[in-house]
């Protein structure tokens, strides 16, 4: 039994010149209705506006709720972890939600609603939920990527289905901290976040919007910047590798096949790059069956070959 003073969920957010935004993110924090405490740990990753000073601000209104950490130089410049940055290894919570500084949650029931969903039901291991998408105004925007991302939630094992692509919005989901820490995916992200999450437990989806995405040209996903700092089939790979050695993770025959399928048939052509080939490697240690790739890679790497020499001709 928890104690009253122990928060029950942690609530996890990084800032990084959110200025414009930030009142409307922590407001939506702090109106949360719940018969249990949560914390609030804040990350503000060295801003260079006004942002740290709104941080002290409802720190020093709230002090039972907040946990700021204020850097003085930039985490994420230096490679710094997703886990570290959101500062999960910190939270003491049972439950951990996430919120970046420039979305926001709308629904004071949110984190309520999400508590007795995962309380009630031990076979879910996060609740994800649907989400307005609004531009740097706060108006509400038809953004054809959420709306696809919506169109393919659904509640069960989403495991295959995030190999595919990663479709959950951080801003929504609420998952149990003692699933965490299992693996050491090459990139650490929301999205090897949700792969560690979906390999052991199933996903319950909430059609119901509880917050708002913000489409901040200046953010990390919607700079690009994102993406060229990750290796999002590095993580597939791994989390596929992670899959076929823990026979705990394996699913039922119909299931299995699909996700051996999508990695044999639909990502073929990304174990025959030569960055991949470790991951290869431990494939061939798992099952030796699996040599038959070798001489596919080979002749992949033959005819590139091939094909520069002619292109310099």
């Amino acid at each position: 039994m928890r104690q009253n003073n122990i928060p029950l969920v942690s609530v996890c957010t990084i800032v990084y010149n959110h200025e414009p935004y930030l009142r409307e993110c922590l407001e939506g924090i702090i109106m949360q209705k719940t018969n249990f405490a949560f914390e609030v740990l804040i990350h503000d990753d060295a801003s260079t506006d006004r942002s740290a000073d709104i941080i002290r601000e409802y720190a020093t209104k709230y002090p039972n709720v907040f946990r700021p950490k204020y850097q003085t130089e930039n985490q994420y410049s230096k490679g710094v972890s997703f886990a570290e940055m959101f500062q999960i290894q910190e939270a003491r919570g049972k439950y951990i939600a996430l919120c970046e500084g420039d979305d926001y949650w709308t629904d004071p029931l949110k984190l309520q609603k999400q508590v007795d969903i995962l309380e009630n039901n031990e076979e879910y291991g996060c609740v994800y939920t649907a989400y307005e998408t609004v531009d740097t105004k706060g108006n509400t925007i038809e953004f054809l990527p959420s709306v696809r991302h919506m169109n393919r939630s659904y509640t069960g094992d989403i495991f295959c289905e995030l190999l595919v692509a990663n479709f959950p919005q951080t801003l929504t989901v609420m998952f149990r901290k003692e699933l965490i820490n299992r693996f050491s995916p090459p990139y650490s992200f929301d999205y090897s976040l949700f792969l560690s999450i979906a390999i052991q437990q199933k996903f319950y989806y909430l059609p119901e919007k509880t917050g708002a995405y913000r489409i901040n040209p200046k953010g990390m996903v919607q700079s690009g910047d994102l993406c060229k700092r990750l290796d999002f089939n590095a993580v597939k790979l791994y989390y596929f590798i992670e899959y076929l050695k823990n026979k705990d993770f394996w699913r039922e025959k119909e299931e299995d096949r699909r996700i051996k399928r999508f990695l044999y048939t639909d990502c073929s052509y990304v174990w025959r790059k030569k960055k991949y080939y470790k991951y290869l490697v431990e494939l061939i240690r798992i099952n030796p069956l699996y040599i038959y790739m070798i001489p596919m890679c080979i002749l992949h790497d033959i005819c590139n070959i091939l094909s520069q020499r002619k292109s310099f001709k």
